[in-house]
This record gives structure tokens, sequence and C-alpha cells, in this order.
């Protein structure tokens, strides 16, 4: 199926997008991540107790953008004493519920023979 160049003004209703056909036109132009233009954009630091802080920042994921506008505190689950675990903090995508947030992902070390 061939497709031209978005977005045509409507002629009668013949034109009708929605909000996949510009994430899907974004995402062509803009690559996933976070960018860097600032150096502390969405940087992740030590917070108070056990929690970090993650900055002001913003990130795309799929032509879909997400952005923190002051800093976020995250609380953090207290980890296993004997099975060490890295925490991370990540950008999420959910067409689901129509949403991007910041989630910690947790995964346990492997133990080392």
């Amino acid at each position: 199926m061939e497709k031209s160049g978005f977005f045509f003004n409507s002629s009668s209703g013949d034109r009708v997008y929605d909000a996949t056909d510009f994430a899907a036109y974004f995402g062509s132009l803009v690559s996933n991540g976070i960018f860097y233009s600032v150096a502390t954009n969405l940087q992740v630091s030590p917070g108070i107790g056990l929690a970090v802080s993650v900055a002001p920042g913003s990130a795309w994921i799929n032509g879909y953008r997400y952005e923190n506008t002051e800093d976020l505190n995250m609380p953090l689950a207290t980890a296993n004493g004997s099975n060490p675990r890295i925490d991370r903090i990540v950008v999420r995508l959910s067409r689901i519920t129509r949403s991007i947030h910041l989630a910690v992902c947790w995964g346990f070390l492997p133990r080392h023979r």
C-alpha cells in the first residue's frame, strides 16, 4: 500500500488522523531516548532516605514525548540483604493507559561461584 505525506487538509471529511498517525510521523524523525541538550536532563541522583531524585527533563518513545517539569522523588523498595539487586529508573510508555511515566525496575545480580 502506498501512503503519501502527512498531513493534508481534509476535503469533505476524507482525511481523518489520530494520535498514532502523529506518533508514527514524529517517530520517523526523532529517535527514542533521553536527549542531552542539558547535561542534567532526567538525571538520577540519591534522594532522601531510600529514594532517588530525578531532575527535570524530557524523552521520546516511539514518537510520543515525555516531560518531567520538576525534581521527582522516587522511593525504592528495601532490598534483600543476602540477594543484591540493581534498581533502574526507566521511562515507560503504556498505550493501554495512554501515558508515559518514570518507573523503578529492579533485577537481581547474578551470583558468582
